[in-house]
């Protein structure tokens, strides 16, 4: 596999920052809620941390998240696919036909659960999706793609209905119809000609009424959450068609367009051996085209894809007894950089404390890489829609307490928990997220860390849901966080807590659970792609580290960063067995 450099990931490197337990602290195997519940039981007061607030947001968006694909997305998918089965039904005269047939067949089939399909090829290609296995030349596509990224894993392990769904979405917006052909991808121009071909008759096909409006609708309901795609759109290939020109005339006229009006990817989605590249030719060019369903631009996708070779160069450490940072591979027998790093993200977004960690590492020993970081920080100024409302929450989270330890845990914490969310829907970058209490038996003593600014911009982020994507459980949410904010503020003028304060807060986990309706559990998510190593890039978030306070018990996030095989991308309840067996990769000491 020498000179591969994969386009698929997103984010990370090796070992955690984890808080050992304190003093006075029981080391247990526990989830967050398990923890404040014994409290409960043992009549202990709960001391409510800012990662216990930020993990009760992260749990309000899983809950609306999964009614949102149940009740409006999966539907929504199933009449655009049988739409286009209906209308590429006899229709597979030429092999760009044929292969659209083959194509919604293959995608029929993932979405109610089948096992079979008609054609000889497409089978193929389902057993390489089913499989799951790994990078290997695509029978239908022509081009090399990572079929590990298929297993349902994360949210969709729940059911067999949300594993369809994961393979169906996946699928449809992993497929590029590329119109460069290249050797760094494996696409000859004839391959190229037809998908372009494949790509202008389902443009005409999808702008027909009614598909046009289930279509846009489908689309429609993940930008705002997601972001938009960073691909050729649909009105892009529907102005071609008009044009008098032959195939290869047109993929070069829609190669020159793309360039002008950036409509190549920022982040990277493909696998590509950069040492194939032809002269002139980038990894921009060969992965221009158009997906059926696009994949989503994050600004911090953007600015991680900054922060990997080829936008560094090779590595400049001159430590001769340091160990290599763990962002170092060997491509084409040199020392690049092939993975960034959550704390770099953490860095460029105002935490004092992730910059020493990178430093410490290496990380910033690359050539170009004050350059790249300039150019990181252009993307995440550029941000907009919810992920721009994240990060707006994460630079004021920092901004507020820019050294502290326990502030980047917990916001690592929390931005782990929205990749997780994410991960189905977002491009990731490669390298080549009350009021009514009833409180049974209050127990004295409760206190909330003082954390005001984060809880008010916790509160403004709640306040873009509202907006946005208004429920209920937003508006339950909101007043929790209000009834916090009024808690830490009292704490940060050294008053002591009135009884009703204390009681909201020994009570505010049962009122969470009753808002979200299913506990949190351990979380891993795989975030970047490296075909040299043949790994990827896993992030979790592990059990609770218990924090201990004047006699009050709480809980913290705890956040590995690991590498592991590509073919083998953990879901959760593996990622759960590895944490319960001791055995998940990587220091759990503070950094």
């Amino acid at each position: 596999m020498k000179g591969w450099s994969t386009l698929l990931g997103c984010i990370l490197i090796a070992s955690s920052l984890n808080a050992n337990p304190e003093p006075g602290a029981t080391p247990r195997q526990q989830t967050f809620f398990e923890l404040y519940q014994t409290n409960r039981e043992e009549g202990i007061p709960n001391y409510i941390t800012q990662d216990f607030l930020l993990l009760g947001y992260s749990l309000v968006r899983r809950a609306t998240l999964n009614e949102l694909e149940t009740q409006h997305l999966l539907p929504r998918l199933r009449t655009v696919l049988d739409a286009l089965d209906a209308a590429l039904d006899g229709d597979i005269e030429s092999p760009a036909a044929k292969a659209n047939r083959e194509f919604i067949e293959i995608l029929q089939a993932l979405l109610y659960d089948s096992t079979e399909v008609d054609s000889k090829r497409a089978q193929t290609e389902l057993d390489l999706i089913l499989a799951a296995q790994g990078i290997v030349s695509s029978p239908l596509w022509g081009m090399r793609i990572d079929y590990s990224r298929f297993r349902p894993r994360g949210r969709y392990t729940q059911n067999a209905e949300l594993g369809a769904y994961f393979r169906t979405m996946a699928y449809a917006s992993a497929v590029l119809f590329a119109i460069q052909e290249s050797r760094a991808t494996g696409l000859d121009a004839t391959m190229a000609d037809r998908h372009l071909a494949q790509a202008l008759a389902l443009a005409e096909i999808l702008q027909q009424a009614p598909l046009a409006e289930s279509y846009r609708a489908l689309n429609d309901a993940l930008r705002w959450q997601f972001g938009a795609g960073d691909d050729l759109r649909l009105n892009d290939l529907l102005a071609l068609a008009k044009r008098n020109e032959d195939m290869p005339a047109r993929r070069q006229s829609l190669l020159e367009y793309a360039r002008m009006h950036q409509r190549q990817p920022i982040i990277l989605d493909g696998v590509i051996d950069v040492s194939q590249l032809e002269p002139g030719v980038t990894a921009q060019d060969v992965l221009t085209g158009w997906r059926l369903l696009p994949l989503r631009y994050t600004p911090d996708s953007a600015a991680l894809q900054q922060l990997v070779y080829d936008r560094v160069g090779l590595y400049q450490g001159d430590c001769a007894g340091c160990p290599r940072p763990t962002s170092l591979v060997i491509l084409n027998g040199q020392p690049v950089k092939g993975f960034p790093s959550a704390m770099e993200l953490m860095a460029l977004l105002g935490s004092q404390r992730a910059d020493e960690i990178v430093k410490q590492r290496r990380d910033d020993q690359y050539q170009g890489y004050p350059q790249a970081l300039r150019a990181a920080q252009d993307n995440l100024n550029a941000s907009q829609g919810l992920s721009g409302a994240q990060l707006a929450l994460l630079q004021t989270g920092f901004a507020a307490a820019p050294a502290d330890a326990k502030r980047l845990q917990a916001l690592l914490g929390f931005w782990t928990w929205q990749r997780y969310l994410g991960v189905l829907y977002s491009k990731q970058s490669s390298s080549p997220s009350s009021k009514g209490l009833q409180i049974p038996q209050p127990r004295s003593g409760a206190k909330i860390e003082p954390a005001t600014a984060l809880y008010r911009a916790l509160g403004v982020l709640v306040g873009e849901h509202q907006k946005y994507t208004p429920d209920p459980r937003w508006d339950e949410f909101a007043n929790i966080l209000a009834g916090c904010a009024r808690a830490s503020e009292k704490m940060d003028r050294g008053e002591r807590l009135s009884a009703e304060d204390q009681a909201f807060l020994n009570a505010l986990d049962k009122a969470l659970l009753t808002l979200v309706g299913q506990p949190d559990q351990p979380i891993v998510v795989d975030v970047h792609t490296n075909a040299a190593t043949q790994e990827v890039l896993q992030e979790g978030v592990g059990f609770a580290a218990i924090v201990v306070s004047e006699g009050r018990r709480g809980a913290r996030f705890t956040h590995y960063e690991f590498r592991w095989p590509l073919a083998q991308r953990l879901t959760d309840e593996e990622f759960t067995a590895l944490l319960r067996a001791e055995r998940v990769p990587g220091s759990s000491e503070n950094q």
